[in-house]
């Protein structure tokens, strides 16, 4: 079946859930957190636009901002002070928001796991409870697409570079976390849509992607197999690593 990898990562899922934090510029201790999550059905990887929980949240520090950070995000001691959060209260929030489901948790970068761990308390169960929850149900899109396309100089594409690749609008400001997990939302929609364009993407710089080896693992089992191998199977055999 086309993308059967990402199947196999969301197949028993029945909310996909789509998270993004920013952290400090030290430690990247969290500092915001956005998620927005889409219903879908058991066994399929599409998920519905009608059916959407969003939140946002700024979290209290654990240390200075940075003033790299507070440049990009926008997101200052003042505002951190008046509406952040505790981690916890924050836990306790998303977990009794996505309660009811079936969970797949994706983002765009381990850094937003590790940016998790650091705001855990080791000691109180509701929040390992949620970050073991997370951890066992994640599915890294950056790694996903970076395994298959890369650019002109072999490295990955940014959500921004990912927005303009599939003709997609901002629907925000970027650096905001719920803004990124909305772009992370229609990047993912948008390259599962069409598998000719995917394909497309992969062979562009083919040439430059470090990360093919499993394909010509197959490439030459096949060769040897057939003694033969034609464009249209080396294609088959990408469509099947999709």
């Amino acid at each position: 079946m086309a993308f059967e990898t990402i199947y196999n990562k969301v197949k028993k899922s029945n909310l996909i859930v789509f998270f993004d934090l920013e952290g400090t510029q030290i430690h990247h201790y969290p500092i915001s957190i956005g998620l927005v999550a889409y219903e879908k059905k058991e066994g399929d990887i599409f998920f519905s636009v009608d059916k959407k929980i969003q939140y946002k949240a700024f979290i209290n520090p654990k240390e200075e901002i940075g003033s790299v950070v507070e440049k990009i995000t926008s997101i200052t001691p003042e505002l951190l002070e008046r509406e952040g959060e505790s981690f916890h209260e924050v836990v306790k929030k998303i977990t009794t928001l996505l309660r009811p489901y079936h969970k797949c948790y994706i983002s765009y970068g381990n850094l937003d796991i590790k940016m998790l761990s650091l705001g855990l308390n080791h000691h109180d169960e509701t929040e390992m409870n949620f970050f073991r929850n997370v951890t066992k149900n994640y599915f890294d899109f950056h790694e996903y697409l970076f395994d298959r396309v890369v650019n002109e100089k072999g490295g990955a594409y940014s959500i921004s570079k990912w927005m303009e690749i599939l003709s997609l609008d901002m629907p925000g400001v970027a650096h905001d976390p719920l803004t990124d997990a909305i772009c992370l939302s229609q990047i993912y929609q948008a390259f599962i849509s069409d598998e000719d364009r995917a394909i497309s993407l992969m062979l562009k710089n083919y040439h430059k992607n470090k990360n093919t080896s499993s394909y010509e693992k197959e490439v030459i089992q096949q060769l040897f197999a057939k003694k033969t191998i034609t464009y249209e199977d080396f294609i088959e055999i990408l469509k099947r690593h999709l």
